[in-house]
């Protein structure tokens, strides 16, 4: 497949996580044709960092800490002026395995000709256990269409975390960008269920670890809280 993808990660203050997560995203079996690091006016070197360490990555910088939400905003954004296919979204604290990439862009081309909106990497922690954070409900009809996906190990699902999400441009452009009035919380669930309904939301078996546990959002999240709203402001078209 020769479609380009640009990663969009998403960082504040944590510089040695996003290290990590960089020196994982670079060291992919397929790697991203373009990488951009969204840094949320951190103030703890992660600018030199950047320009040192990873001086081949793209950096966008936003002048004020505006969350997660408004950084993959911006990322996406960037990432659909500069002609992308996909963007490869993520937070700094996830370590994807080195065949993560890779497998999501094989499952878009099995799927041929039909085309998935969002391709969703499953999450677990460094000790295997699914992430309960980020284990996300199914879309369970039409009933045939669920077995058929999830007979190919893609099941539809309702809608997906961040951590390694592969985004079509074209959903961008139809459906719209994160609200940036979540700030750090339900903006993926928002924009990716948003979407559900309307396009096909797959699953994809495959592994990749966010670093700690602190680093994962604490509430549980529900559909019910993020299933029927968008933006007042209508940012996030």
């Amino acid at each position: 497949m020769g479609e380009k993808v640009c990663a969009v990660i998403v960082t504040h203050n944590r510089k040695e996580l996003l290290r990590e997560c960089l020196q994982a995203v670079l060291s992919q079996t397929r790697p991203p044709d373009h990488v951009l690091v969204v840094d949320n006016a951190s103030t703890d070197g992660t600018p030199e960092l950047l320009a040192q360490v990873f001086p081949g990555v793209h950096t966008l910088r936003l002048p004020e800490n505006r969350g997660g939400a408004m950084g993959f905003n911006a990322g996406m954004r960037w990432a659909m002026d500069q002609g992308f296919n996909w963007v490869w979204v993520m937070d700094d604290d996830t370590i994807p395995a080195p065949d993560a990439l890779e497998r999501l862009l094989m499952a878009a081309e099995r799927l041929q000709p039909e085309h998935p909106a969002v391709l969703a990497s499953r999450v677990l922690w460094v000790d295997g256990s699914l992430h309960p954070m980020n284990s996300p409900w199914p879309r369970i009809f039409p009933l045939l269409e669920y077995f058929r996906f999830r007979s190919l190990g893609l099941p539809p699902i309702r809608w997906a975390s961040y951590p390694s999400v592969l985004i079509a441009i074209w959903a961008l452009e139809r459906y719209g960008f994160p609200c940036p009035e979540f700030f750090v919380r339900n903006d993926d669930l928002e924009h990716t269920a948003y979407t559900s309904p309307r396009e096909r939301i797959l699953g994809v078996k495959q592994r990749r670890h966010p670093q700690d546990s602190h680093q994962v959002h604490p509430r549980k999240r529900t559909p019910r809280e993020v299933f029927f709203t968008r933006c007042e402001t209508g940012s996030g078209q």
